[in-house]
């Protein structure tokens, strides 16, 4: 049992979606440090997709897919044959799918434990060679330790033991920090990056406390040298780079080297053989979502405005602003239409050098270009691209005029100039046009509180009121609007 422990891992994922991913990932080295043959080695899996991206002792990477978006992933040996294989606990209701193998396939094994929002710890506590999943309820900084698994979808009952340690806010690590054949529970404490651990559970006195990484690392802990101890490691998400030390004391890392994306979520195991061969896992910003904020929106917004897509100021706050922005690249670039910033959006964004369908005009160095197909419009100065802008024309439905009578809602196509302004809000049976644009008849470009991602409107063309500020001072009269499919 002892020269088994060798070859196992003891990890437990920190700080899950609450620590801030960062930017500015390192991409993976060829020349980066292979680790010992047979010691633990790493891993990132992809919460948005479920993708896991695993590193064999010398750095090549298999990747296979393994559980829903969102589940939290984590690894270890469920069958007790020496080899770590990815688990997932589902954190809304408190599920945990076991696999017994580092392939892509269902779970072997399924049972529910805890309450929706624990944190899965992963080890072998009573020192029998097999890994249980236990958990931490972090809003009580307790942890409620089980020695079995469960299995056919059942519930495994109450803990075999349940004991507070530490305080609210720290972070659960996991391993045999001792080296005496069984795990022992440890805390990492994100504001000093303090760690710490008890070498008998249920004892809140800490038999060990160091520093090791920076505050906001994602520390984990395994086996890195084969010596029969655990030891801390930690993922830098500022940078996205593992720094893996072979004592548990206070000191620069052993192996250090960069792999993946920041936003990504790191797991370890003794891994066994791996195809290899695989894609590496990806770098840049990561997705974000309404309602974000940070740097990293604000790098999102520097980089949409420097393409003509953000006006508003960069606040690190992802509003409606933003939203409307990442909008307006998704429908240049014919992709899903969604408020939300995909991972591989970076890498399109960076590509960008503006839409493919934008015609050439002569004579024409200041014009508005309003593409319908794709529900956008561009703002053209002096033969330059300055600006896009998400739109929505008519939808084509039928409405009362005016005078009663039914009027399609089509917005009009073709070679028009701009006729007439009004600088203010104009409230007429149609709704309510903010600084109104008119090109032809009663048909124009103005503000509108609800510009959706799909044809809306009665035949104007919505832009947002933001965006009907902006560009208001940037037409004039006889400026040439061409509205095409």
């Amino acid at each position: 049992m002892r020269q088994l422990r060798r070859f196992r891992l003891f990890t437990i994922l920190v700080g899950l979606f609450g620590l801030a991913a960062t930017l500015g990932a390192i991409p993976a080295s060829a020349q980066a440090p292979a680790l010992d043959a047979g010691t633990a080695t790493v891993g990132l899996v992809d919460p948005t997709q479920g993708r896991w991206y695993l590193r064999d002792a010398v750095g090549a990477t298999t990747a296979i897919y393994y559980g829903n978006p969102g589940d939290t992933p984590f690894m270890g040996d469920w069958d007790c044959d020496g080899i770590d294989t990815p688990g997932l606990y589902r954190k809304s209701d408190g599920f945990v799918y076991l696999r017994n193998s580092n392939t892509a396939g269902i779970a072997d094994t399924e049972f529910f434990f805890g309450n929706p929002g624990d944190v899965p710890v992963p080890g072998d506590f009573d020192g029998d060679g097999c890994d249980t999943v236990s958990i931490y309820r972090p809003g009580e900084a307790r942890f409620y330790i089980i020695d079995e698994l469960g299995s056919g979808n059942a519930g495994l009952g109450a803990a075999d033991r349940d004991f507070a340690f530490g305080n609210v806010g720290d972070r659960p690590v996991a391993g045999d920090f001792d080296g005496d054949g069984d795990d022992e529970v440890g805390l990492y404490r994100p504001s000093s990056g303090l760690v710490f651990y008890s070498a008998e559970l249920g004892v809140e006195i800490a038999d060990n406390s160091f520093t090791f990484g920076d505050p906001g690392d994602i520390v984990i802990a395994a086996d890195w040298d084969g010596d029969g101890t655990d030891t801390v490691g930690a993922f830098r998400t500022a940078g996205a780079s593992f720094l893996l030390r072979n004592a548990n004391s206070a000191g620069p890392a052993d192996v250090q080297f960069g792999f993946g994306a920041g936003w990504l979520l790191p797991v370890a195991g003794v891994l066994g053989s791996l195809p290899g061969g695989g894609p590496l896992p990806p770098t840049g910003g990561g997705p974000l979502a309404r309602g974000d904020s940070g740097p990293r929106v604000a790098q999102l917004q520097s980089a949409l405005a420097a393409k003509g897509f953000y006006r508003s100021a960069v606040d690190g706050r992802y509003g409606s602003a933003t939203a409307q922005a990442v909008m307006a690249f998704h429908k240049v670039n014919r992709l899903s239409r969604q408020w939300d910033w995909n991972a591989s959006d970076w890498d399109r964004l960076a590509a960008y050098t503006g839409p493919d369908n934008l015609p050439r005009r002569s004579g024409e160095p200041n014009r508005f270009e309003v593409d319908i197909s794709r529900q956008v419009a561009h703002l053209i100065e002096n033969n330059r691209l300055v600006a896009t802008f998400p739109i929505a024309s008519g939808n084509g439905e039928l409405f009362r005029g005016s005078t009663g009578s039914l009027v399609r809602a089509d917005t009009p196509r073709g070679n028009y100039r701009f006729q007439r302004s009004i600088d203010g809000m104009r409230i007429s049976y149609l709704g309510q046009l903010w600084r109104p644009w008119y090109f032809v008849g009663g048909y124009a470009i103005h503000g509108s509180p609800s510009v959706p991602a799909w044809p809306a409107s009665h035949g104007c063309v919505r832009l947002t009121m933001w965006d009907a500020n902006w560009v208001f001072g940037r037409i004039n009269v006889g400026m040439p609007i061409h509205v095409w499919d």
